[in-house]
């Protein structure tokens, strides 16, 4: 990965709100801290971190826009959560705004909010560090175990989180993402073939 581009991606979040500014810089300390526990280049993990939200503060209308332009499919549980598309709309932007090849690396920006079966150790750290955020623990009240989980296997603590997140969009009515339950079965099948 290039300076360079680090540079740019550092440049932009100075153009977003403020709040969302200081989740980035929370959760890149979280995906750094989680990179270098589990092996992941530190270099990807960081520009995945500065990258992952790049597309967040767009509009529902702009986000379904551009999903279309950009040939994205749209799943109807996207339609009712635009937001949901902030992940593969961001990807797209990395890549034709700024240049970004690294499947990897756009697949862990595109897949950071649902994740999806057969992440890459780059997106499941992104994945996890961007919930990690320390400031979600009203909207994740499970996160202390979670990051106790973090810290002794990594597959355990977003199976723990997909697990919690699930019951708790159940329980208040939300819909629930097909890749967020595709996630949660990929890592109980994982281990059961280990």
């Amino acid at each position: 990965m290039s300076a360079d581009l680090k540079d740019r991606l550092l440049r932009r979040l100075e153009d977003m709100p403020r709040g969302l500014v200081a989740h980035v810089r929370r959760a890149r300390r979280e995906i750094l801290a989680l990179a270098k526990r589990y092996g992941v280049d530190e270099e990807s993990a960081d520009i995945a971190a500065l990258a992952h939200d790049v597309a967040r503060e767009m509009r529902d209308e702009r986000l379904i826009a551009l999903a279309w332009e950009f040939g994205i499919p749209v799943h109807p549980v996207e339609r009712v959560a635009p937001v949901l598309l902030h992940g593969p709309v961001g990807a797209e932007v990395l890549a034709r705004e700024l240049g970004v090849q690294d499947r990897e690396l756009l697949e862990a920006v595109r897949i950071h909010t649902t994740g999806k079966g057969g992440m890459s150790l780059l997106a499941k750290v992104v994945f996890l560090g961007d919930k990690l955020d320390t400031t979600k623990r009203k909207e994740y009240p499970f996160l202390p175990q979670v990051r106790k989980l973090a810290k002794k296997d990594l597959d355990e603590a977003i199976l723990a989180f997909l697990d919690a997140d699930i019951v708790q969009l159940v329980q208040q009515g939300h819909l629930v993402h097909p890749y967020m339950l595709e996630a949660r079965n990929g890592l109980i099948i994982g281990r059961r073939n280990t």
